[in-house]
Parts: C-alpha cells; structure tokens; sequence
C-alpha cells in the first residue's frame, strides 16, 4: 500500500516538475516573441528620427466645426524649432501663416493685417487632447512620439507591444491622462497610425498613407488628422508634394508693428474664415 502511495506521489510530483517546464518554456516564447517585436519597433523609420527637417507643397482641406475649406500652399518643420503652414492665394502670394512653435501658436493673417500668439495651454481643445508642439512636430515628421519625453529608444522599452497579423500597435503608459498608440506596418516598418486616447475617448487620430521614397527614405505624401471629443471636431488632410528633407533653415515670420492682436476666441474664428 505505502509503495502504491509513492508511486501516486512520484506521478503527481512528474506532472507537477513537466508543467512547470511546459510553463517555462512557453515564457521563454513569449518573451523571444516580445523581444522581436520590440526589435521591429526600435529599428523603425518612426523610432530612429531618421528626418531631422522636411519642407513640401501643401494642399489642405479643413473641416473645423462644421466650416470647411481648401488651401495650398507650403509646409516647413524643423526639429525642435517648428512648424510652418503658408497658405498662398492662387498659388502665388501668401495670404495667411501658421506656426506652431516649442511654446506658441502663432496665426498670421495678411490680408486682415491680424494676428495671434497664443500658448497650446490657453487653447482648450488642444489643452483637453494632450496636443501640444511635440506631437505636432512627431506628427508632422511621421514619428513616434514620447510624451514624457525621453528619447525614442528609451520610450519604446516603456510601451506594450501587441502583434496584429501585419501591423505592431506600440501603447505608451498613461501620461497626465492621455494614452498614445502606434500602428506599424510589420513589412515595412513604415508607421501608418497614430491614436491619443484621453478619459476614455480617442481623442487624435493621424492617418498615414501614399508612402513614396524620397532621399532613400520612404515619407508619406499624405496626412489625415482628426480630432473629436471636444465638442468641435477638427478634420485637417494634407496632400504633399515636392518633398524635400533635412535640407532646410526654420525661420518664422515677422509680424509688423501695425497687425493687430487677436485673443484666442478671435484666432479660432479667423481660422474658420480664412
């Protein structure tokens, strides 16, 4: 009896030592699979700031709050200076500027002789979103964005990974709200959507498409961005051509003495007339 009852024990202590094997070793796979994927993340044109400037051709269509319009133009943006948005009348002469600077959003409207200088902080849409300079630049140069601001390289350790098929989604950790996530084409490594969720809701959304080499390097010529949740939804698409990278000198306009001042109310009006 007592020999019976060793061998019930040796059995029940061999399934015991093979599970935790089997447990073992599928840990072992996740983590190789984790490793692999981070890998595909850290090496991509998103993660390694492999675009320092870009300038382009610009055509936008804009639906701000239920007014839309179209404008051409140009697009400039510098790493770590800035990012320009000239709109021409009939592709000629510039009829209104855009700026979104480290600190600033600045509007400069010619025709009108107005303009704005408003910090992203006192504009409440972009305040509620988590937009601020960072991420428009990050947008702008189809990159992966780090809200706390730690180097890319870094920040991707930081972000959870999950394999859809043929895509890689990269989520940061909650930041003052606001989580981020990246959609990258596992063929390609090209990053094709970016998301910013706050209090539960998906706040910004960046589409990229249309990718063409430009310089050996694959650049997207197109750009959706859309921002809901705010009470009043932004559709903004940009359409880019003549692309031209880290070739270029970021510098911003100069406002005349003689322009007016507008506060923040007026400046988001003025956008939707221009």
């Amino acid at each position: 009896m007592q020999r019976k009852g060793n061998r019930v024990l040796l059995l029940f202590l061999s399934v015991i030592f093979l599970a935790a094997c089997s447990t073992k070793k599928n840990v072992a796979v996740q983590s190789a699979t984790e490793k692999t994927l981070t890998e595909i993340v850290s090496v991509s044109p998103a993660s390694t700031v492999s675009v320092e400037s870009l300038a382009s051709s610009v055509r936008l269509s804009a639906d701000i709050g239920g007014k839309s319009f179209t404008a051409r133009g140009t697009l400039r943006v510098k790493s770590g200076e800035g990012v320009q948005l000239g709109f021409t009348a009939l592709g000629l002469v510039e009829v209104a500027c855009a700026e979104f600077l480290p600190s600033t959003m600045r509007l400069i409207y010619k025709l009108g002789k107005e303009y704005a200088a408003i910090p992203y902080t006192d504009i409440s849409f972009l305040r509620d979103t988590g937009i601020g300079y960072g991420l428009i630049e990050s947008m702008m140069l189809n990159r992966i964005y780090s809200p706390d601001g730690k180097p890319l390289d870094e920040a991707v350790r930081y972000m959870s990974l999950d394999d859809d098929g043929e895509t890689i989604k990269a989520t940061t950790r909650q930041y003052n709200g606001i989580v981020y996530s990246f959609i990258i084409e596992k063929a390609t490594g090209n990053l094709v959507r970016s998301e910013g969720h706050y209090k539960g809701h998906e706040g910004v959304v960046c589409l990229y498409s249309d990718f063409k080499p430009v310089d050996g390097r694959h650049c997207p010529h197109k750009i959706q961005l859309r921002v809901t949740g705010t009470g009043k939804a932004v559709s903004l698409d940009f359409e880019l051509g003549n692309i031209e990278i880290d070739n270029m000198r970021f510098k911003m306009r100069n406002i005349p003495s003689s322009y007016r001042k507008l506060d923040a109310d007026s400046l988001l009006e003025l956008i939707g007339n221009i």
